[in-house]
């Protein structure tokens, strides 16, 4: 029987497979819960593929989950009778390690203060959360070719499928296993400190938690793949710090695994990262051979080998802008529509360039990147503060030599993180969006959010013996915590919680067009569809949460109108001159269209209707929240039905 009490069922097979992949491969238990990720990705895609189901893959999992704590077990009692005889048995590290203790209490967390949750974001509501619906309901793969939202990479979308196979398709364990996913990459840099360093894990782990709420946009309640790209990414450079260089062909997989994750978690913005990743490895092989090199009385050619790959990196970035813009004209056709009409859409001229320029630098130097907060944390100056950060982590660790070289990659990644969000507003952004930089800030939390858990992980991870470098550290780091913890506010609750949902932006608009999409859903069938119109300007809560809730069976916002105006109709977030309100009887036709789904009207909406079909609803009897059945004659869409008042009683049903 499915139940949130499934979701404790599920990670114990988590934890399994991470057990027996730290028995085989020789991990840390924490790297080995970071490689259990993406085998269970892995596992759930290529078996989807392949059977065509998403059932043989789970079964598996299951299986090897406890083939991993059987494993565990006899290992658990031989090392116990080895050491009543006085010998040993070679064993992995301890698994009541702090960073897996921190993993049980986020699952817990997510258990308890997401329930009631529902979907609250634009893109959790038209693309992550119909994404894994679709696929938990159906139990098979997308089928892109008749989805109507374009395709990406969606990894993080199975491993949260994973937990929906055990307790149900809910908006609380899409939320839960979200929540887990991010703190599986978070606290890799943590993974092989042992119970002595637990109040290391600890402070890393509640800095981490308290920094999410004014560093990154959207509420760590998230179904956005922007965190597990900045977990991910940021994990790797922090692990790689700390890593055991004695085991250079496990730390070559577990650094692999991880940027191939990292790649599909996020079309485009994954492979940025992942070259940020590995550009970091690059800066900070430098610098450890800096130091080396003093010793050994050499002079690095820092300047020589950082020139080339820069080089090639400006290359391959050319190379990318080349390419999209190619794929503007000649291979367009290759791309799915819902793109096609992006970069169609996009445009491209000295103007658009110009005023984004000025929009990205204004947000780059004076916009705060969380609204919500009450700490006004700007991009560049945080920024500059992490590079002082690092000077004083260089002073106190006595490592000057390395100081420049982690400087200068702090600054180059920040360049080059900047010019490719540049390229992609150019490239697939509207004209309006780029003059604007539209979400420009969450882009930035992305960053700024990397940067910062590099410098967190290395301040943390650091040995000191001199008692006074202990004090300054550990009073810098609870200073860092305070300063974090004075950005909550009222809000915090209600957009990190599931609680105060009255508080959450739009919540009564999310609330009652799915309460009218579930009934919508009760009353038609399988075969038919439904075309929304909200005429409410500028609000797209309801147009997201209707495709949410009744998806492929509902119009899209992002391809057929939601709107219709005075000579056109408002597409996205633009207004278009076709079609008007009269080609409406052919949008319907084409679609397939048996049901219009009125959620907010006006009086230009119900003028046009009845000069358009045969409308059995006097005009001054046409209200928001009513469902209209077409009626079809010879194939063409000639009258409306009054079939349901969403907000009142039934009228005329069946």
């Amino acid at each position: 029987m499915q139940s949130l009490l499934m979701l404790p069922v599920a990670f114990l097979v988590l934890t399994g497979l991470a057990l027996l992949i730290k028995i085989v491969v020789r991990t840390n238990l924490g790297e080995g819960f970071f490689l259990a990720v993406s085998v269970i990705m892995l596992v759930l895609y290529a078996g989807g593929r392949a059977a065509g189901s998403f059932t043989p893959g789970f079964f598996l999992l299951i299986g090897l989950g406890g083939l991993g704590c059987i494993l565990q077990v006899v290992l658990f009692l031989r090392t116990r009778t080895a050491g009543r005889k006085g010998g040993s048995v070679p064993c992995a590290d301890d698994y009541s390690l702090p960073a897996v203790c921190i993993l049980v209490f986020a699952l817990l967390y997510g258990m308890i203060l997401f329930k009631g949750a529902f979907l609250q974001n634009p893109d959790e509501l038209h693309w992550y959360g119909p994404v894994l619906r679709t696929m938990a309901e159906r139990n098979q793969l997308i089928d892109w070719s008749s989805f109507i939202i374009p395709y990406q990479p969606y990894a993080a979308t199975f491993f949260e499928l994973f937990f929906l196979k055990f307790a149900g398709s809910s908006e609380q364990v899409m939320y839960a296993s979200a929540f887990l996913l991010n703190w599986i990459g978070f606290l890799l840099p943590m993974s092989a400190l042992k119970k002595r360093d637990w109040r290391k894990v600890v402070l890393y782990s509640t800095i981490l938690f308290a920094s999410l709420y004014s560093l990154y946009l959207r509420p760590y309640k998230s179904l956005y793949v922007d965190l597990p790209c900045i977990a991910w990414a940021g994990a790797l450079a922090g692990w790689w710090i700390a890593r055991d260089r004695t085991r250079k062909r496990t730390n070559l997989l577990v650094l692999a695994a991880g940027l191939v994750t990292l790649a599909f978690y996020k079309q485009m913005v994954g492979l940025l990262m992942g070259l940020l990743v590995l550009l970091f490895l690059f800066f900070e092989y430098e610098a450890e051979k800096c130091v080396s090199d003093r010793d050994h009385g050499k002079k690095r050619t820092l300047y020589v080998n950082g020139g080339t790959f820069l080089l090639f990196l400006t290359g391959a970035g050319v190379a990318g802008a080349g390419l999209l813009l190619l794929a503007r004209g000649r291979f367009m056709g290759l791309l799915p529509e819902s793109v096609r009409i992006m970069l169609e859409g996009s445009g491209f001229s000295v103007s658009k360039i110009v005023r984004l320029a000025g929009a990205l630098g204004n947000a780059f130097l004076g916009t705060a990147l969380h609204g919500k907060s009450d700490l006004k944390i700007y991009t560049f100056a945080f920024l500059v503060f992490l590079v002082i950060w690092q000077a004083a982590d260089a002073w106190l660790g006595r490592e000057k030599e390395g100081l420049r070289i982690r400087s200068w990659y702090m600054v180059l990644s920040s360049m080059g993180y900047m010019a490719a969000l540049a390229i992609s507003y150019i490239t697939m952004f509207t004209y309006g969006e780029a003059a604007e930089a539209k979400s420009s800030k969450r882009y930035m939390s992305i960053l700024v959010m990397f940067l910062f858990i590099l410098c967190l992980s290395r301040w943390i991870q650091r040995e000191e013996k001199a008692q006074s470098v202990k004090a300054i550290r550990l009073f810098s780091a609870l200073a860092l915590l305070l300063f974090f913890i004075t950005g909550w506010n009222d809000r915090f609750i209600a957009n990190a919680t599931a609680f105060n949902e009255y508080q959450v932006a739009r919540s009564e608009d999310i609330i009652e067009t799915r309460q009218e999409a579930v009934r919508i859903g009760s009353l038609i069938g399988p075969e038919d569809r439904v075309f929304f119109i909200n005429q409410k300007d500028g609000n797209e809560m309801p147009q997201n949460t209707a495709f949410c809730y009744l998806m492929d069976q509902v119009s899209n916002f992002i391809l057929e109108p939601w709107r219709f105006i005075q000579g056109g109709c408002e597409i996205r977030e633009t207004e278009e001159s076709y079609p008007t309100v009269f080609e409406l009887p052919i949008l319907l036709e084409q679609g397939g269209y048996t049901y219009l789904w009125v959620y907010k009207t006006d009086d230009f909406l119900e003028n046009s209707l009845q000069q358009v079909f045969v409308v059995n609803v006097a005009k001054d009897q046409m209200s928001d929240g009513q469902l209209f059945r077409v009626t079809y004659k010879d194939g063409h869409a000639v009258g409306l039905e009054l079939a349901q008042n969403l907000r009142g009683q039934a009228a005329l049903a069946g």
